[in-house]
């Protein structure tokens, strides 16, 4: 979808306004988990702010805006990193020529690639069996209803999210510290990333171990996934030590 210089000019003032907004707290997107429905600082994020899947306009005509609003973000973002290039005097065409080393996949991303396989067979083979458990259990308690979907989306959400954010905490090659920053500076985004990670894992060891409670048979598959992502936290731990006391901005805050 093409767009003219007056439209993307316009969008990047937009986007500008957006993050020049006094209720927005800058970077605070960087390190949250991107479920959106369930955060209490969407209006401090200028992402939610900027991002049109939030339109409420669910029509056909709706869905078209939708496309090109992304479109235009497109647009707006490269000829925004255009600009910046140009800026710093960076060569756009030294720059197509990097190629960035090859990675070597860590343990501690085998074992969350693992678990998220597992995770996402185990729960669409055993929706049946959580509607059961669900109806069983609601019988007397509606509030374990609503535990048990928790549960059960807690897992959804975090399934292939914590293998993504593993390999990008444990992307790092393991070179000496840059002269004049330390160690907190250099590895700022890993650090952040490795923190949102064992969050994310905490929370999918919570929701497994609930449900391990009331769906004793599915005891042997539960430990078996438990155990993957108990692994995976200590090596994320061992690499970086320090990441539980990253501050990310605003949410920790």
């Amino acid at each position: 979808m093409e767009h003219s210089e007056e439209e993307i000019k316009k969008h990047i003032e937009k986007i500008d306004r957006a993050i020049s907004d006094k209720d927005i707290i800058s970077g605070i997107h960087n390190y949250c988990d991107r479920w959106c429905e369930r955060c209490a600082f969407t209006k401090h994020c200028a992402v939610f702010k900027m991002d049109p899947r939030n339109l409420e306009d669910a029509s056909d005509e709706g869905e078209q805006k939708l496309f090109e609003e992304l479109s235009l973000n497109f647009a707006a973002m490269a000829e925004m990193l255009r600009q910046m290039m140009e800026e710093k005097g960076i060569d756009e065409a030294a720059l197509s020529e990097y190629k960035k080393p090859e990675h070597i996949e860590s343990e501690a991303e085998k074992l969350t690639k693992e678990y998220s396989s597992k995770i996402t067979d185990w729960i669409a083979k055993n929706k049946e069996l959580f509607r059961e458990l669900m109806v069983r259990e609601g019988m007397e308690n509606e509030a374990m209803v609503l535990a048990i979907d928790d549960a059960v989306e807690v897992l959804s959400w975090y399934s292939f999210f914590i293998y993504v954010k593993t390999r990008r905490a444990m992307d790092v090659d393991d070179e000496p510290l840059w002269e004049g920053i330390t160690f907190e500076e250099q590895y700022h985004d890993n650090l952040g990333t490795a923190k949102l990670t064992l969050i994310s894992i905490r929370r999918s060891m919570d929701a497994l171990s609930f449900l391990l409670k009331y769906m004793p048979e599915q005891e042997s598959e539960i430990l078996d996934m438990l155990v993957l992502l108990e692994k995976a936290s200590r090596l994320i731990n061992k690499r970086w030590p320090t990441a539980m006391n990253f501050k990310r901005p605003g949410l920790d805050e």
